[in-house]
């Protein structure tokens, strides 16, 4: 819960199994530079689940972003930045393969590697900075979803003129 940074890398070879999400990377810090980052680097295969109540969130492959206090809100003191490089097999049993957020004012930027290989029921790559950050999603690999969307992306909070952003 501070403005520290988080940093999570897996190996070639690695498995991940989950009941619900794979890898969670979330910070509830109030205050954050932009010096401030999650960092997600994947290789090998995650495996998530379909249970909710794991670590408190949605299931899905990888969820990482910033929730200042734990609200729903946006938090204009929080300009740190969510990366997500992603070689991985992702195999999503329900909700998203990887799943980016941020209620501060900081960037999200994911890339799917040649490598990269996501299934998901729901969503592939689900991205939005609430608070009016730039998303930046580059792929290079493979996504595939039963009935939804490959990529969904977006900016803002919904309130005209409040933020701005570049998808």
């Amino acid at each position: 819960n501070n403005a520290g940074n988080i940093t999570i890398t897996t190996s070639i070879g690695d498995v991940i199994n989950s009941g619900g999400t794979g890898i969670g990377a979330g910070s509830q810090a109030t205050s954050a530079s932009a010096a401030s980052q999650i960092s997600v680097t994947t290789f090998g295969t995650i495996n998530s689940g379909f249970d909710m109540s794991t670590g408190g969130g949605q299931p899905g492959g990888i969820w990482a972003g910033y929730t200042p206090g734990g609200v729903g809100t946006v938090n204009s003191n929080v300009h740190g930045n969510v990366v997500v490089d992603n070689s991985a097999i992702i195999n999503a049993a329900s909700g998203v393969g990887i799943g980016l957020y941020n209620w501060g004012v900081g960037n999200l930027t994911a890339t799917l590697e040649s490598s990269s290989a996501i299934t998901a029921p729901v969503t592939g790559v689900n991205a939005y900075a609430q608070g009016g950050g730039n998303v930046s999603i580059t792929n290079h690999g493979t996504i595939t979803v039963a009935s939804g969307v490959g990529i969904s992306a977006g900016t803002g909070n919904g309130v005209a003129n409040s933020v701005s952003g570049v998808v």
